[in-house]
């Protein structure tokens, strides 16, 4: 294309001052914009230059009309924008520019308006990034020398320096092709030679403006110093005294920040131990004695510098440093901040990480119950939520509420959605959990005494503010009274095992009391109070003083048995005819209560408590003197108001207990209990059971009872000749029942029953949005109508029945029944969904965990079953799949694990049949994409470590999930699909050519794994290797 003629340039000008000129509206300066910038498209090199030059020395008297005059300094401007736009794109050579003369017209030209200045500068930006050093060697020493006369150059000189410094940044950011790729190596060179003389007279030019007060000039030297700092080294920079300047400029309020900033980059340089250390040390020590003004000034920009800063201290320089860094940590944690508690629990766990035996971190720390109180604010998460700002807790005029709005503020402030609040916050719980098990292992008197303190403060009565249950009386989760213990329960969980090992019994056993004390009568308290005691209990197993253990179980198991008859204090537990009652198993029980979940869920974790006593600490309880466990649950089974999913778990208890006796006595006891139970499950006539299931007579409710205490006591009692014959005695029957429970259909039970197998609408709503508020009787083991009750007892007896059957590898050889046990899985692909779940978390993988012959079978039956859900997905309601898909996707976690389990054992894959099965549910995971990214990665690591022992086995399950990741599935999100093919991409490299005989015999063509393996070869940075194999799959997909 020819220049163009003075006409075209003069009106591509007129253009410029339209796009400028106020008085235009704003509709037709767009469709100006457009024809100018499809003008100045259409330009050569040679033209662009001259257009450029023209527009930038434009005269007021150039204006076109008079409203246009005031935008000559933007107009002139955008003859810079354009020559830099061109020179970035490659239409002009930047030395077509002369960029020396035009630096020297921006240096020495005090008529220059800022905009111009700004847009030159910017100019002689791009050039300078392809010019310096080798095409234009003096460009620092013209922007530092006389630089106290020229302050102006000051932001090119930084913008020059961080460009150098942070190119990779700035070629992938807005300013895209300040600094091609190819230059990076030169001008860091090139920076690296200068940087000694020019950042001597740019500290020689900061200490005259330092004294004259001009900050402003102080502020722009030191981000220009740091870009320096960061390619000169440590030596070069102690060398320079910088580290003087940044001890003055940091006691500076206006050069505090910048001053960190700096202090930082140097910091980041020093990765070695070296004899200059102690003169770090002692700068590391001055700055973050700026963290107390900075936080009492709200400063809260540089109490972030202050953080980066701190955090990338090496680990040898930071062991020096403890007692400062812990003292700093400390001092951010009184700050509410979820993001700044963060950074302070990473500095607390790389001290924690790197502590060495010369020096230990608990000699660093001076108050540890000072860090503790610290800690325990981030521990009550509604205090911090940005959800919660209208949260109870706001109204309490107090110290402490002020706190949880400046809060719940900063959290509005640096959280954009509630998803990375959550995110944050677990991150932080799990760092102050390893803190406080830290400091309670070094620190075990003081533990305890907080603990101790921690106990006898909490809230024994509800605040008055406090919202409340329908029911009136139980406190409500996510109120103050919930929220503190709540964050008791926390801190208990991770300082009771270390503070109150073996010989700190008695400090455990103080504790223990206060903890008593307080023992709630709030239904929503007592599980939480519960769970505190475990703490206790896990910290007695090291205990050596008898007394004190005696005690403990003593009190414990006193209050437990009180919670498993738990009623709110204020009713009348006797039965009243006034109220709404329900013959249930032969007893009057007040729907009123059992209405209330948070009653159901109390007596519930009681019961679940003495379990867990009886299964991990069980030899303790019986050594207690005077205390017959035997007799007490003798005395709760027959109580009128314990329901039988209670005496299930009581029973579950006693079958535990009976594991201390002698084997004679567990015989004759085991006998006596479970006579009764084994005839009524004996003498079940399997044809006759959905009648008895749709009956509301008694004998369901038997039958149910005996199935749940048979299981109970095959899952928990050891195996033992009188165990074994009970079982092989009893479990045909069982998958007797069992299978007449699976073969079932709708037609062979009364019509009104008709929907008995189905979902139940209670268990459907804990997968929607919301549905974990909308609760209902049925979590008690009550419904309120007939087929209601009748399904909930045939999921109950289904469970027991699944649990029953999964303890068989307990007491008997399993490969000896596997006929019978194909069976039980052949026609699972029938089963609903949530039926499923059970079966193979109770069965399946149980049976896995005993043989994983087994899974020859169960593997493939499993296969089949993901690959029919995953045809049904076209037949579901909307809502039916928001429930399936959630019930698959945890499916999918659970097999996965399952799968994991079995591959980890040695020459697995020489099991006849199990290799194939494990493929085959691989499969049929990896292409229903029910959990794409888990499964994926479990499979991936599958890969890795079968390459050489099973090359084909993991050649299949690469092609499987290249095949997913192309399939452009509506179940696979595009960002896991770009997290898998990286990961693929590795094992290709590392694999490459056992991968690609895989890929050939699939029929991928040769021609495009040649160019493919070009591309892999050619590229240096990894993320072009992603790149290069994402587009491999994408055309292999299209062959």
């Amino acid at each position: 294309m020819a220049t163009p003629s003075i006409a075209t340039k003069d009106d591509i000008i007129r253009l410029v001052w339209a796009v400028y000129d106020p008085s235009i509206p704003n509709e037709t300066r767009t469709n100006i914009t457009n024809q100018l910038m499809h003008a100045v498209n259409g330009l050569n090199g040679a033209a662009i230059l001259e257009l450029g030059m023209t527009l930038m020395q434009l005269t007021n008297d150039a204006a076109v009309s008079s409203s246009s005059a005031g935008s000559i300094q933007s107009v002139r401007a955008y003859g810079a924008v354009i020559l830099k736009q061109a020179v970035v794109v490659g239409t002009l050579h930047a030395q077509e520019v002369n960029p020396e003369a035009l630096l020297s017209w921006i240096s020495y030209d005090a008529s220059i308006s800022p905009v111009l200045r700004s847009a030159a500068g910017n100019l002689v930006l791009v050039c300078g990034v392809r010019l310096f050093p080798e095409n234009w060697p003096t460009l620092l020493n013209t922007l530092v020398d006389d630089l106290q006369s020229k302050p102006f150059l000051l932001p090119l000189l930084k913008d020059f320096c961080d460009a150098c410094v942070e190119a990779p940044a700035a070629a992938g950011s807005a300013n895209a092709g300040y600094v091609p790729p190819n230059r990076i190596k030169f001008i860091r060179g090139g920076l690296k030679d200068a940087a000694p003389t020019s950042m001597r007279k740019v500290i020689q030019c900061m200490e005259q403006w330092y004294q004259q007060g001009q900050m402003q000039h102080v502020n722009l030297s030191l981000g220009a110093l740091t870009s320096f700092a960061a390619v000169i080294g440590a030596s070069g920079w102690w060398e320079l005294g910088l580290h003087d300047v940044v001890r003055t400029l940091v006691k500076s309020g206006p050069c505090c920040k910048d001053a960190v900033s700096l202090a930082g980059s140097l910091i980041r340089t020093t990765n070695q131990m070296s004899p200059t250390d102690s003169i770090a040390c002692a700068l590391i020590q001055d700055l973050v004695q700026v963290i107390e003004p900075a936080i009492q000034s709200e400063d809260w920009e540089l109490v972030q510098e202050l953080l980066d800063m701190v955090a990338d201290i090496p680990p040898a320089m930071a062991e020096q440093l403890q007692s400062t860094l812990v003292i700093f940590v400390q001092l951010v944690l009184n700050i509410p901040s979820v993001l700044f508690a963060i950074a302070a629990g990473d500095i607390l766990k790389k001290l924690i990480t790197n502590q060495t035996e010369v020096k230990p971190l608990n000699t660093s720390i001076a108050q540890p119950s000072s860090l503790l109180v610290s800690m325990s604010f981030f521990a009550q998460k509604h205090a911090v939520h940005p959800s919660f700002a209208r949260s109870p807790c706001t109204k309490q005029a107090t110290v402490v509420a002020a706190r949880c709005q400046r809060a719940i503020a900063f959290s509005e402030e640096q959280f954009a959605t509630l998803q990375s609040f959550d995110t944050a916050y677990a991150d932080l719980r799990g760092t102050l959990a390893n803190a406080m098990e830290f400091i309670a292992l070094h620190f075990p008197q003081d533990s305890a005494s907080y603990c101790a303190q921690l106990l006898s403060q909490l809230p024994t009565v509800k605040y008055p503010y406090d919202p409340s249950t329908r029911v009136g009386h139980y406190t409500q989760q996510f109120s103050q009274t919930f929220s503190e213990w709540s964050a008791a329960q926390f801190m208990l969980e991770h300082l009771a095992p270390n503070a109150f090992r073996g010989q700190h019994a008695l400090s455990g056993l103080v504790a223990f009391r206060s903890l008593v004390a307080i023992a709630p009568q709030d239904a929503v308290l007592i599980p939480t109070w519960l769970n505190m005691q475990l703490a206790f209990w896990n910290s007695s197993k090291t205990w050596t003083d008898v007394s004190a253990c005696n005690e403990l179980w003593s009190a414990s198991c006193d209050i437990v048995f009180r919670y498993m008859n738990y009623f709110p204090p204020e009713k009348d537990t006797a039965p009243s005819e006034s109220k709404k009652n329900y013959n249930y198993g032969g007893n009057r029980i007040r729907m009123v209560d059992f209405d209330d979940v948070d009653l159901v869920s109390a007596r519930k974790r009681a019961c679940t408590a003495f379990v867990h006593a009886a299964v991990y600490h069980g030899g303790q309880l019986v050594a207690i003197p005077g205390l017959n466990l035997l007799d007490l649950c003798n005395q709760q089974l027959v109580q009128p108001s314990t329901l039988s999913s209670e005496k299930a778990f009581l029973y579950e208890a006693i079958a535990s207990l009976s594991n201390f006796m002698g084997a004679e006595e567990q015989t004759v006891f085991l006998s006596s209990v479970i006579s009764t139970m084994r005839d009524v499950v004996m003498n079940t006539n399997a044809s006759n059971f959905l009648l008895t299931l749709c009956d509301q007579g008694p004998e369901r409710t038997k039958l149910k009872d005996s199935v749940a205490v048979l299981a109970s006591i095959l899952r928990r009692c050891n195996p033992s000749p009188y165990m074994q014959s009970l079982a092989i005695s009893i479990i045909p029957v069982m998958g007797n029942l069992l299978l007449t429970i699976h073969n079932a259909k709708p037609e062979q039970v009364p019509a009104a029953y008709r929907s008995l197998f189905e979902m139940s609408h209670v268990d459907r709503d804990q997968f929607l949005s919301g549905g974990g508020a909308r609760k209902s009787s049925i979590a008690s083991g009550l419904d309120s109508n007939a087929v209601g009750r009748a399904r909930s007892a045939l999921q109950q007896i289904r469970l027991y029945l699944y649990q029953a059957l999964g303890s068989m590898g307990k007491f008997v050889a399993l490969e000896s029944f596997t006929p019978s046990l194909m069976q039980t899985v052949s026609n699972c692909e029938r089963f609903e969904l949530h039926t499923m779940r059970a079966f193979a978390e109770n069965t399946l993988f149980r049976w896995l965990q005993s043989s994983s012959a087994l899974g020859s079978f169960i593997f493939p039956a499993l296969a089949n079953y993901f690959t029919a859900q995953r045809v049904n997905d076209s037949n579901r309601s909307s809502q039916d799949e928001v429930v399936d898909h959630k019930q698959l996707f945890y499916f999918t976690k659970d097999t996965m694990t399952a799968v994991s389990a079995v591959v980890e054992v040695r020459n697995w894959f020489v099991q006849p049949g199990l290799r194939e099965g494990v493929n085959s549910l691989l499969d049929a995971l990896i292409q229903g994409a029910f959990d794409f990214r888990g499964t994926c990665g479990t499979v991936v690591r599958f890969i890795e470590s079968n390459l050489l022992a099973s090359p084909a086995d993991a050649a299949q399950c690469f092609c499987c999930i290249a095949s997913a990741c192309t399939s452009r599935s509506p179940n696979i999100a595009p960002k896991d699909v770009d997290i898998v093919s990286g990961q693929l991409c590795f094992i290709y490299i590392a694999q490459m050519a056992l991968i690609g005989g895989a890929l050939r015999e699939r029929g991928v063509p040769e021609e495009l794994l040649v160019e493919l393996n070009s591309h892999l070869a050619l590229a240096s940075r990894v993320d072009a290797k992603r790149r290069a194999f994402g587009d491999f799959l994408k055309k292999a997909s299209q062959r």
